[in-house]
């Protein structure tokens, strides 16, 4: 990825950390809270990634990243299939 570490330096990331409101609860729970995030910010109707998406990093996801070989020089290259953090659709409806 020849652009990877100016691409990096330029994201804006918000990271959400509160342990007693997050910390145990389920992936709904988490996209609510994210889509109150998106409201609260009059994002509701936007249209790009940092507000249709959120990363979930739990530990057992941050402990796999942590824990995977490094490839290249580029530091955020993986080298190892069972590195994962999950990225959460914050439309998606398992009912439809």
């Amino acid at each position: 990825m020849p652009n990877g570490p100016e691409v990096v330096e330029k994201l804006d990331w918000v990271v959400m950390d509160d342990k007693d409101t997050l910390e145990g609860v389920g992936v709904e729970t988490i996209r609510s809270h994210f889509e109150h995030w998106v409201d609260a910010h009059g994002k509701s109707d936007a249209k790009g990634s940092r507000y249709e998406t959120c990363l979930l990093i739990d530990s057992a996801s941050l402990q796999s990243v942590l824990n995977a070989p490094l490839l290249g020089s580029f530091e955020f290259h993986y080298n190892d299939a069972s590195a994962y953090v999950t990225v959460m659709d914050a439309s998606f409806a398992a009912d439809e």
